[in-house]
């Protein structure tokens, strides 16, 4: 499913995306640029569906993903690490509630396989996977 088919799906998709946009507006890394995590979310509601995942839970997470890369080049700070957090703060302000905010940030935080860490929900197991 596309982007625009999610839209009226997944609550808040249109502000999310604008947010993710801005954040690599000035990046200029072809690996891991818009159009990488686009691709994630492609993939994320593909796999998401297959499994039958809670579909806006993946699909927020891949947004999300690599939300903090663009400084991570700047800081040397973990993107998973600091786009869990981000996503910890932004998705309350939406009125998501607190379980779905808790997988969520915990699926960005493990997302990178380089991290080490073994995701520990489906919506985790998915981004990682995607």
């Amino acid at each position: 499913m596309n982007l625009t088919g999610l839209m009226g799906y997944v609550p808040h998709l249109r502000e999310i995306l604008h947010i993710v946009m801005e954040a690599f507006e000035d990046y200029d890394d072809p690996a891991h640029d818009i159009s990488h995590t686009l691709r994630v979310v492609e993939n994320v509601s593909k796999i998401a569906f297959r499994e039958r995942c809670d579909l806006q839970k993946a699909i927020i997470a891949a947004l999300l993903h690599d939300i903090k890369r663009p400084q991570e080049t700047l800081t040397g700070i973990d993107h998973a690490e600091s786009g869990a957090e981000y996503a910890l703060g932004l998705l309350p302000t939406m009125g998501f509630d607190v379980s779905f905010v808790s997988e969520v940030s915990q699926a960005i935080g493990s997302h990178r396989y380089s991290g080490g860490i073994t995701p520990t929900s489906i919506t985790g197991r998915i981004l990682q996977d995607a």
